[in-house]
């Protein structure tokens, strides 16, 4: 097997692997965001598959195979610029969105091969070009991410363009060998980037698809998400937090936070908030090795940023004061 080839056939079997990982693996959380990268990886590992098995000879070119192609390569810039809505907390995108996919396949249904005549890959390539023009937008106009940048999205974002630039090269001079070679190897190279980023954070993986998005028929699990992150995390120790600051951390707007708490815990932000606060005093209010430690000092401790706010919500939720609490657990 030629060398070109067997680094294409690689980054095809990472990006196939990888999607069925993401798809399959019990420790992520089943959210849209999720599913559209797994849907993206399996879409490009098949177009890196495609032309690796038809650029060696191994697989003729055929009526029913440009068709799947076209259509896949409409699919992945779709899912593309769906997957970066959502890591930024913008919502899902549009249905009409994923339009040129099948209305493609209805044109090539109804016209047969006179379509496939009068259609180039051109048209697919530019049609995928807009995807990732709106994709670059989103990202740009994210004010949460002026200052931070996710790795991955940079990444992403950064190879689909010289992507682009070799597509383009390749239609603007069909009859340069080398320019025709540079497609997959880009293509290729991104794949396997994309892999090893990955694989060079543990918890990468996690913050590609923790995205909490406001859906009504997934919100049970996006709780689940955010409940995670707050028990993992403990972004309410600190005490100037804030609805902007926690979506922020957890790649999602602040309206898109607030409403799923609204929605899923019949409580304001505070609320929430202070539900964990509550939970940890206790947790230390219950120690002996905070035995010494004043009931103002624990409050501080937790995130509260006074006495009276403090004894407030733990006699809200507990029904108690702190310092009954804390005698109730002594005994």
């Amino acid at each position: 097997m030629p060398v070109l080839a067997l680094i294409e056939f690689v980054a095809a079997a990472n990006a196939l692997l990888l999607a069925t990982a993401v798809l399959l693996s019990p420790q992520l959380h089943r959210t849209r965001a999720r599913n559209r990268f797994s849907g993206f990886l399996f879409c490009y590992g098949w177009l890196l598959t495609t032309f690796m098995l038809i650029d060696q000879g191994w697989l003729q070119p055929n009526r029913g195979l440009q068709i799947a192609d076209d259509a896949v390569a409409l699919l992945t810039g779709a899912l593309f610029l769906d997957y970066i809505l959502g890591a930024l907390g913008r919502g899902p995108m549009p249905a009409w969105a994923y339009a040129p996919a099948p209305l493609y396949l209805l044109a090539v249904l109804i016209g047969g091969t006179t379509v496939l005549q009068n259609f180039q890959i051109s048209q697919v390539v530019v049609v995928y070009f807009l995807y990732t023009v709106a994709a670059t937008f989103v990202f740009f106009a994210a004010h949460q991410y002026r200052n931070k940048k996710p790795r991955h999205l940079v990444f992403m974002l950064a190879g689909t363009w010289v992507v682009h630039i070799a597509q383009f090269m390749r239609i603007a001079w069909p009859d340069v060998s080398w320019i025709f070679d540079l497609v997959p190897l880009v293509g290729t190279a991104f794949m396997i980037g994309l892999t090893l980023l990955i694989m060079s954070d543990s918890r990468a993986l996690k913050e590609y698809v923790r995205t909490v998005s406001v859906d009504h028929n997934s919100l049970s699990v996006e709780m689940d998400v955010l409940d995670e992150f707050m028990r993992r995390e403990k972004p309410f120790l600190d005490p100037k937090l804030t609805v902007e600051s926690l979506a922020i951390a957890l790649n999602i707007s602040s309206r898109q936070l607030s409403e799923a708490i609204n929605r899923g815990n019949d409580r304001n932000f505070y609320d929430y908030i202070n539900l964990y606060r509550v939970q940890e005093s206790q947790v230390l209010l219950s120690s002996v090795d905070e035995a010494r430690t004043s009931i103002e000092a624990i409050g501080l401790l937790v995130g509260f940023r006074a006495r009276s706010t403090f004894y407030e919500a733990f006699r809200r939720i507990t029904g108690q004061t702190p310092g009954e609490y804390r005698r109730s657990q002594s005994l």
